[in-house]
């Protein structure tokens, strides 16, 4: 009977080496999105020396890198020290349909403020603001290829999930839709692609409209969701917006939503739901990605409802529009 016994405390501490570990192939993907190692293949396996000299990378380092990256499914090694692209390295490529090589070269901006995490377990403070000594979003002002890096990031996610969010969600029902921090326009264009009736605003920061242009059923407004948001709609929505911030912020953001959405309209955010005990999930590794970097965190329906509350909403209905993102619904009160 003790040889179970054995091989179960095997297992758990090949778990927990497994874990202490965990932040060898994140590092490692980002090393090859930085590099652009996908965008080399061509559709054929390459040798690990021939992409190494492309990519200007040491051969040994590189190799190496892939292997480790070759476990976890993104490459396949058919022949020694020679590689190819699997089905989910294609999402590295810069031209994939739903590349997500933009987010996931962001991730090297908060890789020091994961490393700060006993520091904000033990005080509180964000570790990204504690390492870099400003927030984040003035990281991103004071450095304008990472704000651009962000702003594409942020197109990529809306890529990824903006089918299910259109078939979805029925924005059929309204007829102004205002996309607050709607970046450039990803979202939005394929919600009114994809339903004929209403037309869109787009609203961001002046430094984000001015690369986008109207079209004949979108209007481009710039502005602070801190302040004064664009009046009119009967929808308004929100994408990946309030994870970005803790309470007292987002409160302030709702609240500015609450001036201008009228009594028949409504708010809907588009974010993860959490759920309790929800184990090893994504939903719990963003959330403490969002708290090392801004201070915030994904949220429960009862926190929702707590933020609904304190800004003018109450929390109406939520509705799974994919695998990770809600509609979170909201009406005035």
């Amino acid at each position: 009977m003790e040889q179970p016994v054995a091989q179960e405390s095997e297992q758990d501490a090949l778990g927990v080496f497994a874990l202490s570990e965990a932040m060898l192939p994140s590092r490692a993907l980002h090393v090859v999105a930085e590099l652009g190692v996908a965008d080399l293949f061509g559709g054929a396996p390459r040798a690990a020396a021939e992409l190494a000299e492309t990519a200007g990378a040491d051969p040994v380092a590189l190799r190496i890198v892939l292997r480790l990256l070759a476990g976890h499914g993104l490459f396949h090694e058919p022949t020694t020290g020679v590689f190819e692209l699997t089905g989910r390295g294609e999402l590295l490529r810069s031209d994939h349909p739903r590349s997500l090589r933009a987010f996931v070269r962001t991730q090297g901006a908060v890789f020091d403020a994961v490393g700060a995490l006993e520091h904000s377990v033990r005080t509180g403070e964000v570790a990204f603001e504690h390492v870099r000594r400003r927030s984040y979003f003035e990281h991103l002002r004071e450095n304008p290829d990472q704000d651009a890096l962000f702003n594409a990031a942020m197109s990529d996610l809306s890529r990824f999930d903006q089918d299910s969010i259109v078939t979805g969600y029925d924005f059929s029902r309204y007829s102004r839709i205002v996309d607050v921090a709607g970046g450039d326009g990803t979202l939005l264009k394929a919600i009114l692609a994809g339903h004929p009736g209403p037309v869109g605003v787009l609203f961001d920061q002046e430094h984000v409209t001015a690369t986008v242009a109207p079209t004949d059923r979108m209007t481009v407004v710039a502005g602070d969701f801190f302040g004064d948001i664009v009046a009119g709609g009967d929808l308004y929505l929100m994408k990946n917006i309030i994870h970005d911030w803790a309470d007292d912020d987002a409160v302030a953001i709702l609240r500015a939503c609450r001036k201008v959405v009228p009594d028949h309209g409504r708010l809907v955010l588009f974010e993860r739901m959490m759920a309790a005990n929800e184990g090893p999930t994504q939903n719990n590794r963003l959330s403490l990605l969002m708290y090392v970097t801004f201070g915030s965190r994904e949220r429960t329906r009862v926190e929702f409802e707590e933020l609904f509350a304190a800004s003018g909403f109450a929390l109406d209905r939520t509705v799974a529009v994919g695998p990770v993102t809600h509609a979170v619904e909201a009406v005035p009160v």
